[in-house]
């Protein structure tokens, strides 16, 4: 469950953070209401790229960890350390 919403927080606050700044700051709407077709749309675009953004590595990080054989020693933080090491850093966005 760690590693699920270690991704899960992030995630979700870059996704109604992105379309809140797209509402707010970019259409400069004061009521999300009024907001037309195309503004929700444009707002769910960002919001769902900087979801995806933030929680993709994560993502890989808590595959890896589910995907390891239960007898293995290994935590989290040495699978990030290893990735980096074996795969380099763009393996953080693996599947996008």
């Amino acid at each position: 469950a760690g590693w699920t919403a270690a991704r899960n927080a992030p995630g979700s606050f870059a996704l109604f953070g992105g379309s809140a700044l797209m509402h707010h700051g970019v259409f400069g709407l004061e009521n999300t209401k009024e907001a037309t077709f195309a503004q929700n749309f444009a707002a769910s675009i960002v919001g769902a790229v900087a979801s995806i953004t933030v929680a993709a590595p994560l993502d890989v990080i808590k595959t890896r960890v589910q995907n390891r054989p239960f007898d293995a020693p290994e935590s989290g933080v040495q699978i990030v350390r290893n990735l980096i090491r074996d795969e380099g850093p763009t393996a953080f966005f693996k599947g996008l």
